[in-house]
């Protein structure tokens, strides 16, 4: 994700922003933002894998394990095999490169809140949209 548009997020200390894979994320939704969006971040269609750690302030004993159907600077929609209601809070871990030209994987962690739900395709499943609180990122150590 691009640094510029976190706004309400920040880039834990051991990432720099000109450390960031290109091309930017920024870069990549012009790609895809249709003329007619209205929304202040532009959603990309990215699936990337999701562990959900913290579900309303409750510690899960296994991360419920999702995938994206889109991501933007300031949420994302992932499907989950439960219901979440509006305004529970979730503690995500978001893979975003693993391990991309044979160096370390990055991360991104955030503390989200779900704004809405919607049946999903998958019969038992729920699509579940969520804004990012706050937002950190991590790569393992250099090989």
């Amino acid at each position: 994700m691009c640094a510029a548009h976190l706004g309400r997020g920040q880039l834990s200390s051991n990432v720099a922003a000109e450390r960031l894979p290109s091309p930017s994320f920024c870069e990549l939704r012009d790609c895809y933002a249709r003329p007619d969006e209205r929304r202040q971040f532009p959603r990309l269609p990215l699936s990337l894998q999701v562990n959900i750690r913290r579900v309303a302030d409750r510690m899960e004993l296994e991360p419920i394990r999702s995938s994206t159907m889109d991501i933007s600077c300031g949420g994302l929609f992932l499907v989950v095999d439960r219901p979440l209601a509006p305004g529970t809070t979730l503690d995500l871990e978001v893979l975003m490169a693993d391990h991309p030209l044979g160096g370390p994987s990055m991360r991104m962690f955030s503390r989200a809140r779900v704004v809405r739900q919607s049946p999903a395709r998958r019969h038992g499943w729920t699509g579940v949209a969520a804004v990012f609180d706050d937002i950190t990122f991590d790569r393992d150590p250099a090989p």
